[in-house]
């Protein structure tokens, strides 16, 4: 029903574009670098209304939510109403992949995913989300503004996506946690649980060499997968718990620093450049925005979350897992992932010497 609802949503988006013009020759015409390539006076926009669309695929209530929000209400008030922006969340427009596949299409304008559901548009979306590999958020950043990393930005523009926080503040988490139906305080009590993952090879990698058994579940699926017992445990960034009502199923919570997150949204790059310079400048300085209050969110709510889970819900939470066992199992990892294609040769090299 909800893809059902996406095509009759896209088509009537569709329709209301070309009604006010979305299609018109002036659009076209603006420049195809982003703000910070442009060169000479920006041109302004000659008075036409312009129509956007951002979807979620967590609740309202989410960090994810607060920044679409922001997003909408940033970019109305400094557009002085030529652009209005419809927000739909909690996968209204479909599960993430079919968001992001509308985005490159342009039935959607813009999504906020993980950048480890970007993997299959360029491998190099697999390095972030490798375990253990980055020290720290900052060092994390820097790889996003690496030499390397711009191969891959190139890469999504060719295939109609763009990157829209240049600055890259939309930080996860504030740490990625461990759910599950039984105590989990060591990696032997990991050994041997029927665990989720998604389809990314880095992830998967990583959960098999820990002695999981892995089983693929889209994120909107990971609830009933719970309740039916095909999965006990999974791994998801620690402010998407409560919002999401995992505890309700799961009442186990393991602090579990296995990655660091820094989250964008994505945009149709058709639909950025077809604005007029001055209101594209105001879409990517929304999107720098947006995410600067999602990260906000994020560390605002950690405390009041914590003590929402612990006290009203009755969550165990554990947060003094050892993680040197799970380190020992990633060299051979690391040497999997690159013979495979799915690591670019001297990764692990490349970003110990980042500097930030």
């Amino acid at each position: 029903m909800k893809k059902m609802f996406a095509v009759l949503l896209a088509c009537s988006m569709c329709l209301s574009l070309a009604a006010c013009g979305g299609g018109s020759s002036s659009q076209q015409a603006a420049s195809s670098n982003s703000p910070s390539q442009s060169s000479g006076a920006a041109a302004p926009s000659s008075g036409e209304t312009y129509h956007l669309t951002i979807g979620t695929y967590n609740p309202e209530a989410s960090a994810d939510g607060v920044a679409a929000i922001a997003f909408e209400e940033y970019i109305e008030e400094k557009s002085e109403g030529r652009i209005q922006v419809d927000v739909y969340h909690n996968s209204v427009l479909g599960d993430a992949q079919t968001q992001i596949e509308a985005v490159t299409m342009g039935t959607q304008d813009f999504f906020i995913p993980g950048m480890e559901l970007l993997t299959g548009y360029d491998t190099l979306f697999n390095v972030p989300t490798t375990y253990f590999l980055f020290e720290s958020v900052e060092q994390l950043r820097a790889f996003y503004n690496s030499d390397l990393f711009a191969e891959a930005v190139a890469n999504l523009e060719s295939q109609n996506i763009l990157l829209m926080d240049k600055e890259w503040v939309g930080q996860q988490g504030p740490f990625r946690a461990l759910l599950s139906t039984g105590p989990l305080n060591s990696y032997e009590d990991i050994v041997g649980d029927r665990f989720r993952v998604y389809d990314a090879a880095s992830y998967v990698a990583a959960w098999e060499a820990f002695e999981t058994a892995t089983y693929v579940v889209t994120y909107s699926e990971i609830y009933m997968a719970l309740e039916q017992g095909m999965i006990e445990t999974f791994e998801v960034p620690f402010n998407t718990i409560r919002t999401n009502s995992f505890c309700d199923v799961a009442k186990y919570v393991t602090k579990f620093e296995s990655y660091y997150q820094l989250y964008n949204i994505i945009g149709n790059k058709q639909k950025v450049e077809s604005l007029p310079d001055d209101l594209r400048q105001i879409v990517y300085d929304a999107s720098t925005y947006a995410m600067q209050a999602y990260a906000d969110n994020v560390q605002e709510n950690l405390e009041s979350d914590l003590e929402y889970l612990t006290t009203e819900l009755g969550v165990t939470y554990c947060d003094t897992m050892d993680y040197t066992p799970f380190r020992e199992k990633m060299p051979p990892i690391y040497e999997q992932l690159i013979g495979n294609g799915d690591l670019p040769e001297g990764i692990v090299e490349y970003v110990q010497a980042l500097e930030y």
